[in-house]
């Protein structure tokens, strides 16, 4: 039976209540408690967040703290690491630029080398120069007092005015020494070759040769302009840039992208001359046999510096010796000659002693024809180590002696190589230049060339001796050089060829030939026609355009134009035009029609001096039956036709010299018309500027700065304007410097969008003659560009050809050769020209047209004959 426990009723619970009531009153009680225990949870739980949250706060704050000392850490380690890297960048820069710098000072180091080693090939010291000139003036009294010659004639023979060659030395008396006297006095002074181009850029040679070179095909015919028309110090200074700026060597580039004899003529032109001369020894010792003429050819005819200088380059190049590599190759009495030669020991002085003369002639004598046999050994010693001027000395002497000259003797009493070698020093010792001019014969006669000797000739003679060698060949063969190699060779073989002679020799019926060669056929020769009109003075081209027309019955501007085009067309019939006719053309040209052209009408007129603009106007009449003036005046209005009339009309007096005195009071004039007053008397400004001299002027406008805070020229500015002041701008740019102003007006008509091309022909044409190359200096001292650069990138196809070769011919600083035969000097050259030089003004002479580069060559020898081209009418 189940045991029911008995509790008593709850406390306020009335005993018998019921069950129920009972149960949920203590539901009630339980759930208070419970109340009581999660509300006190509650509060636990409450002040758990509170003490949870400042704690939360507390650890907010230092780990703020914290992470702020962190970020600032992190800034200063940042700043740190930028420091370190930007001066890691620095040093690769530095270490960039240093390696940049060894690299450029191991190529300037090897151009200087090169430099030196050409520059000591061309020239002694002036000191032993100095020191060989009184020897020799010491020697040459002694001698002729030897002989036998009186006081007087001595006294002669010694005046530096004198005449040197005398067919009658000492009142008619035949002297024993005449010849040698006459050899040794009368050697020739080397007319040289080749000359440098001014203000040459070899960044842009560079960039030319890089470009012809670059991709698929070669551009052959711009590697042959660019090298062809620079001398070699620089090529030379072309290949440092090219290295430089390409990180590419020049020679090799070229060497790989052209093959045959026209490569190798580049590769010759490229190298310095002994560095070649090295080149062409060990092509003559290497492998099985030796090229005996090349080895005699370049080892007996080169000075001692130019045989220590092939000796350094051997080794350089090789990394053998050429002493050893030519012993090794030769033997017997021709290696003993090479030897001595090599050995670089020859007297290079002019020193002459009578008594060593005749002792020389003797031994040599005594050395071969007089006894059996030969002793091959005198003949080296005095061949080799003997200065030239002695030896021409001995061969006269020795003349003397016996029935023949001394080359007769060696090839009776020596054969072979050691023939050829001794034959060649004594040659040699006669005239390089003959003796070269012979070489080149041999090389083009019979069939085939020779080109590897023509190369090494051409190459190493350009810039020493090839014009003498041009004037040796004419007096040797009748032919000039230049028609006898362009008739031998071909391609583009030939064309470097041609370059290297620059404007040949001069002969009219020739160029008309090959002008009437050029315009004949489907295809016209361009080429051949800026060939020949490029290289010759106006009066030479009228020449040939008189020659033409009488060669062939047509005239050759018709045919010209006839067969050209464009600005091409313009810029050769300008140059068969004579200047005062070109100049009233482009002044007509410039008024006629509606509007005028008042910057090339400015330029025409206000840069001409009195001389200078008598021929204008004359000119002018003759053409178009009126007066400049007159149509000057009826196109120009205001004060800029005053100006302009006044310069026509007024001839201006080129001979006044400079006076202070008047200087200053023109200028005060100047002053009181403009600057002193209130507007401008214009009157005053053109009656100055039209009347005097161009030194006058000058002088006026120093004195004018003087009296007023402003230039001249900027008074001119303040004072006047439009026209006018252009004009009056022009005279005083002129009068001050007509080449900078020039410059000025050439970089105007190229520079932006497109190329004034009329106006660019007009100003080359019209002062190639003139001032070219002062024109050429100043452009490149103003715009530090070449006027041959500018040119170059602002036209294009055979127009830009015909301007280049024009600024690089009539450019450069050298005197052209004119040759002319008999029949064309008696054919009269005096309608080419108006007035010779001896009429003009002293002060106007030095600027006419047609003085440039004709006027200076002097005399010459063509056919056989001597003609002083100077005292032909026509050509000053």
């Amino acid at each position: 039976m189940a045991h029911t426990s008995q509790h008593p009723p709850p406390q306020g619970m009335q005993p018998g209540a019921s069950a129920s009531a009972q149960g949920a009153h203590s539901m009630d009680m339980r759930l208070d408690g419970q109340d009581q225990v999660f509300a006190g949870l509650l509060q636990a739980q409450q002040q758990t967040e509170l003490r949870q949250e400042a704690v939360w706060r507390q650890n907010r704050v230092a780990l703020s703290q914290d992470f702020e000392k962190l970020t600032e850490k992190l800034d200063e380690q940042s700043g740190v690491i930028r420091k370190v890297w930007g001066q890691q960048q620095k040093l690769l820069r530095l270490v960039g630029i240093q390696n940049k710098l060894q690299d450029q000072d191991r190529q300037i180091q090897l151009f200087i080398e090169y430099q030196k080693s050409f520059l000591n090939s061309l020239q002694t010291p002036l000191e032993l120069q100095a020191e060989a000139m009184q020897s020799l003036q010491k020697n040459q009294l002694e001698m002729m007092q030897a002989v036998g010659l009186d006081d007087k004639t001595v006294e002669f023979m010694s005046d530096p005015d004198a005449p040197l060659v005398r067919n009658d030395l000492g009142g008619g008396q035949e002297h024993q020494y005449d010849a040698a006297l006459l050899e040794f006095i009368n050697e020739p002074t080397s007319k040289g070759g080749m000359r440098a181009v001014l203000n040459h850029d070899p960044d842009y040679d560079a960039k030319l040769m890089r470009k012809a070179m670059k991709g698929l095909g070669t551009n052959e015919r711009q590697l042959l302009t660019v090298v062809g028309s620079r001398c070699r110090a620089q090529r030379l200074a072309t290949s440092l840039a090219y290295a430089t700026n390409y990180k590419r060597n020049l020679l090799d580039d070229v060497v790989s992208e052209t093959s045959g004899n026209f490569g190798e003529l580049l590769r010759a032109l490229l190298m310095p001359g002994a560095a070649y001369d090295a080149r062409c020894v060990r092509k003559a010792v290497k492998g099985l046999g030796t090229d005996d003429t090349s080895l005699v050819e370049v080892v007996c005819t080169r000075t001692n510096q130019e045989i220590r200088a092939l000796k350094h380059h051997y080794k350089e190049l090789y990394k053998r010796d050429v002493v050893a590599d030519v012993r090794s190759d030769t033997s017997g009495h021709y290696q003993k000659l090479l030897l001595a030669v090599l050995a670089g020991t020859r007297d290079e002085s002019n020193h002459i002693d009578i008594e060593e003369v005749k002792e020389d002639a003797q031994q040599l004598y005594s050395a071969g024809e007089g006894r059996m046999g030969t002793n091959e050994s005198v003949f080296i010693e005095i061949l080799t180590q003997k200065n030239y001027a002695h030896l021409r000395a001995v061969f006269a002497q020795y003349s003397k002696l016996e029935d023949f000259d001394i080359e007769k003797s060696i090839v009776r009493e020596t054969s072979f190589n050691l023939k050829a070698g001794l034959l060649t020093l004594v040659k040699a010792a006669r005239s390089k230049p003959r003796l070269f001019a012979e070489l080149l014969n041999n090389a083009v006669k019979g069939a085939g060339s020779n080109a590897a000797r023509i190369i090494r000739i051409l190459a190493s003679r350009s810039e020493i001796d090839l014009y003498d060698i041009c004037d040796e060949y004419m007096d040797m063969y009748k032919e000039s050089l230049e028609n006898r190699l362009r008739r031998e060779l071909g391609g583009n073989f030939r064309k470097l060829v041609l370059e290297l002679f620059d404007d040949g020799d001069f002969d009219p019926d020739v160029d008309a030939k090959r002008l009437r060669g050029a315009l004949r056929g489907f295809w016209r020769n361009k080429t051949a026609i800026n060939r020949v009109i490029s290289v010759r003075t106006l009066d030479q081209r009228l020449l040939v355009r008189d020659r033409y027309k009488a060669m062939y019955k047509a005239s050759l501007v018709k045919d010209l134009q006839s067969e050209l085009g464009g600005d091409y067309r313009t810029l050769v019939i300008s140059l068969l035009t004579p200047y005062d006719e070109y100049l009233a053309m482009e002044a007509h040209r410039a008024i006629a029609g509606l509007g005028t052209n008042d910057g090339s009408l400015i330029e025409i007129i206000c840069t001409r001096n009195g001389y200078e603009m008598k021929n204008l106007k004359e000119a002018y009449k003759k053409k178009y039956g009126s007066d400049l003036s007159a149509d000057v005046r009826s196109d120009t209005s205001g004060h800029y036709r005053s100006l302009l009339c006044a310069l026509i009309d007024v001839e201006r007096d080129d001979s006044e010299p400079p006076n202070e005195e008047a200087a200053m009071e023109e200028a005060s004039r100047l002053f009181r018309a403009g600057e002193e007053t209130i507007g401008t008397d214009e009157s005053v400004f053109i009656d100055v500027l039209t009347r005097h001299s161009y030194p006058q002027l000058k002088l006026i406008f120093d004195k004018y700065n003087k009296l007023c805070d402003y230039d001249v020229a900027k008074s001119i500015t303040r004072e006047t304007s439009f026209n006018f002041k252009k004009a009056l701008l022009t005279v005083v740019d002129v009068v001050r410097d007509p080449a900078e102003y020039f410059a000025r007006r050439l970089r105007s008509f190229i520079e932006g969008v497109g190329t004034e091309d009329q106006n660019l022909i007009r100003v080359i044409v019209s002062r190639s003659e003139v001032d070219l190359r002062e024109i050429g200096q100043a452009y490149f001292k103003v715009f530090k560009h070449t006027l041959e650069h500018d040119v170059q990138d602002d036209t294009s196809g055979f127009y830009q050809k015909l301007l280049l070769r024009l600024i690089r011919h009539f450019g450069q600083a050298t005197n052209r050769r004119v040759q002319l035969t008999k029949s064309q000097t008696q054919a009269g050259l005096g309608h080419v020209s108006g007035a010779s030089a001896a009429d003009m003004p002293a002060a106007s002479a030095g600027r006419s047209r047609g003085r440039g580069n004709a006027a200076h060559h002097g005399t010459r020898v063509s056919g056989g004959a001597a003609y002083n081209v100077a005292s032909a009418p026509g050509l000053l």
